[in-house]
């Protein structure tokens, strides 16, 4: 997996630049608020996912353009790809190979990208949502079909919602039949696709968070679901029991839209126990399992993005992930504000990119 070059236009302050990547390291040197970040937001955002930010489309255009566009040449699977993005206030639009894919779940997970950001402490401290989202995006990366079935979900759940806030009447009852159907098959299929990976995912992070700390701490992940086990039938026939009472609330009180994810550290949940710093190494410890479970599964190396990581980690945490970089055979991305000394000592064989207020420089 890799990303070759990559031009954009009008995407955040990034006017115009136009760069060409070390198949090894690439770090983005600068002082913060200068594009470093945007960059990496680009290169994931040709992978075909959203923004790691959460913003809108609307957000990653230029303050003076209509339109943002990004070029990439890219290895996926073997194969040389080029993939074109154009970023526009009501949508986005790709172009793979100069034909668009027949659906975003074509493309999404072909180059597997993994990032580490400020915002990935969220993971452990945050709502439910987003531990279900990387959760997701882990099992899209190894088994494209599930984006499908996600995506499906989501849509037949906020359908389903709106006819209920709307009010239920005559003839809009046959249709929730419709959309009970989909959020049963696609409902069940979602949460054995969870269930499966997690008890594997909890391996890799515990092991991980040993390493980190030095034997200090343990960590386990849990499946959190009122779902359970059901197969689609069964799924189906929970929807029509509770639908009486959905109709009352004028939502949908019931799926695999309320799954969570207990992570715990040394027997105590994280999210309500761990300090600010056993939640950085659980973040961290989550994020290798993440790229160690790719590579064992799919027998490739992820490209990974690290912003402003060294910032977020102390001195023994960084020690160790620049080791976990300097074993990986992948293409990397460092994102950073001095060139982290683990990386000058090792002896630096990469590329790095001098960026300033949305100028990207390689420095010769």
């Amino acid at each position: 997996m890799l990303v070759r070059t990559l031009r954009a236009e009008k995407f955040r302050n990034l006017q115009r630049v136009s760069l060409s990547f070390s198949a090894r390291v690439n770090v983005l040197l600068g002082p913060n608020g200068q594009g470093k970040t945007n960059l990496l937001e680009a290169l994931y955002l040709i992978a075909g996912f959203r923004s790691f930010r959460g913003a809108k489309t609307r957000e990653l255009i230029a303050q003076d353009g209509e339109a943002a566009r990004l070029v990439a040449e890219v290895e996926a699977d073997g194969v040389e790809r080029a993939v074109e993005l154009t970023l526009r206030p009501k949508g986005k639009a790709y172009l793979v190979d100069g034909k668009a894919p027949g659906s975003l779940a074509d493309w999404v997970g072909r180059l597997v990208m993994v990032t580490f950001s400020p915002d990935d402490l969220f993971l452990v401290k945050g709502e439910p949502d987003i531990r279900r989202r990387w959760l997701d995006r882990v099992i899209f990366l190894l088994d494209p079909e599930h984006l499908r079935f996600v995506m499906q979900y989501t849509k037949a759940l906020k359908t389903r919602n709106a006819l209920l806030k709307d009010g239920m009447f005559g003839r809009d009852m046959l249709l929730l039949d419709a959309f009970d159907a989909t959020l049963a098959k696609c409902g069940a299929k979602v949460r054995a696709a969870r269930a499966r990976w997690i008890a594997e995912l909890s391996l890799l992070v515990d092991r991980e968070l040993s390493a980190l700390t030095g034997g200090v701490h343990h960590a386990k992940l849990a499946d959190d679901s009122e779902v359970g086990a059901a197969d689609e039938a069964a799924y189906l026939a929970t929807l029509v029991q509770r639908r009486e009472d959905d109709v009352k609330r004028r939502l949908t009180s019931w799926g695999v839209h309320h799954d969570d994810l207990e992570v715990t550290i040394s027997e105590r949940v994280a999210r309500r126990f761990a300090s600010q710093g056993e939640q950085r190494a659980l973040t961290l410890a989550m994020k290798l399992a993440e790229t160690e479970l790719v590579r064992e599964r799919r027998k490739v190396a992820p490209v990974l993005l690290l912003d402003d990581v060294t910032g977020e980690l102390d001195a023994v945490r960084n020690q160790f992930l620049f080791r976990e970089l300097e074993r990986h055979e992948g293409q990397v991305f460092v994102a950073c504000t001095e060139l982290p000394a683990r990386l000058a000592e090792a002896g630096f064989s990469g590329t790095i990119f001098d960026v300033d207020a949305g100028e990207i420089r390689e420095r010769k």
